[in-house]
């Protein structure tokens, strides 16, 4: 019996002394986007024909640190990173975003939310978040406005001017095309 109850002791005294006091590792606590509105529009990953100064209204599950605002939130483009105007709303949890200047036409943006966000209680933004941005068209005419009078006899204008400027200087026969040195044409 001796032999059995040195073991048993043995093995009450591991036990009893491998008591954990460190808690268990908690998980890191994330806080979450809620919602996205570009110019009233619904969440989306792809927006298009969006205005050159574009209001974006994000929604987040609880408020957020102002500080980590200005480098978290982005907005790039080709001609660079676009300089933004934070305003916030519903306790922080709403933060409004809008470019200081407009945007360039008829081009492409990339809106990022970085990890780097934090919520006004130290937590983390879950994950990197991007968002693509194509702005709208410049419908403004680009060269004066003529009548179809105008038009037609401008187009025989030019039509004429084709043919006297490229005359072959020799036989004064029209050219292939005006490219095409002294070869010309006989069915043109």
């Amino acid at each position: 019996m001796r032999h059995f109850c040195i073991p048993l002791i043995f093995v009450i005294f591991c036990i009893s002394s491998c008591k954990n006091d460190d808690p268990a590792p908690q998980k890191p606590q994330y806080f979450s986007l809620v919602d996205l509105q570009l110019d009233g529009k619904p969440f989306s990953y792809k927006y298009s024909g969006t205005s050159r100064v574009p209001q974006i209204a994000i929604s987040f599950s609880e408020p957020v640190d102002r500080q980590s605002v200005q480098n978290a939130i982005i907005l790039g483009g080709t001609s660079g990173t676009q300089t933004l105007n934070f305003s916030f709303k519903n306790n922080d949890s709403i933060v409004i975003v809008e470019p200081a200047d407009p945007l360039d036409y008829w081009s492409i943006y990339s809106l990022n939310i970085s990890t780097e966000l934090n919520s006004a209680t130290k937590k983390e933004f879950g994950s990197d978040l991007n968002i693509k941005v194509v702005t709208e068209v410049d419908v403004n005419d680009k060269f004066p406005r003529i009548s179809d009078e105008e038009l037609l006899t401008l187009v025989q204008k030019q039509t004429f001017k084709y043919f006297w400027d490229f005359a072959d200087p020799a036989s004064g026969m029209a050219r292939e095309r005006n490219t095409s040195g002294s070869t010309v044409t006989s069915g043109g």
